[in-house]
């Protein structure tokens, strides 16, 4: 596995972003703190939740957050999180975003 692949991730994390919240905590957040840095159910949970919490603060979601992380805490299973490269082939709009947002470089 190439950490490489997921810098991304870090800086995600760190940054609320307005659109795409959905899909990042499916395909990007919950695999990677579960599968890349073992966190635990409880951890992955908090920090998936404080990075919607601040992602609501610019947009308001359309999803309940706490019915969202507990749903792909039970389904993430082994999957790993969307490669950056993959990114910009499968989703090229949120690529864009997160270029535009100074996340992806």
């Amino acid at each position: 596995m190439n950490l490489h692949d997921y810098g991304y991730v870090e800086r995600l994390i760190n940054k609320p972003i307005h659109t795409h919240r959905n899909y990042c905590v499916w395909k990007i957040l919950v695999p990677y703190y579960i599968n890349i840095k073992g966190l635990s159910k409880l951890q992955t949970f908090d920090t998936v939740k404080t990075w919607l919490d601040k992602c609501h603060a610019i947009t308001r979601l359309d999803f309940n957050p706490k019915q969202k992380i507990d749903y792909e805490l039970d389904h993430v299973g082994k999957f790993t999180p969307i490669r950056h490269w993959q990114l910009k082939d499968g989703h090229p709009s949120l690529y864009t975003l997160l270029e535009k947002e100074g996340i992806m470089y």
